[in-house]
């Protein structure tokens, strides 16, 4: 059983590790994300929240919650 506790808790280390993201990375997704966004709706900054964690196959969940008051009207060219 030890074994399989320890390959148990590596893996964890891992995972954690690989979702460690450079200082600043999260604030500039969030500016990338709030400036698509707000193309399309009328919504606050402050509303705006990005989660990024990591599954245990090793890949990232995203999560991208905002609130809007309206969607804008479409621009064509």
């Amino acid at each position: 059983m030890q074994k399989d506790e320890t390959i148990i808790r590596l893996k964890r280390v891992l995972l954690s590790d690989k979702i460690n993201m450079p200082n600043g990375l999260l604030n500039l997704l969030k500016k990338d994300v709030y400036s698509l966004l707000s193309c399309y709706f009328e919504l606050d900054y402050d509303t705006l929240k990005i989660t990024v964690d990591s599954n245990t196959k090793g890949e990232y969940d995203i999560m991208i919650t905002a609130k809007a008051e309206r969607v804008k009207s479409p621009k064509f060219f």
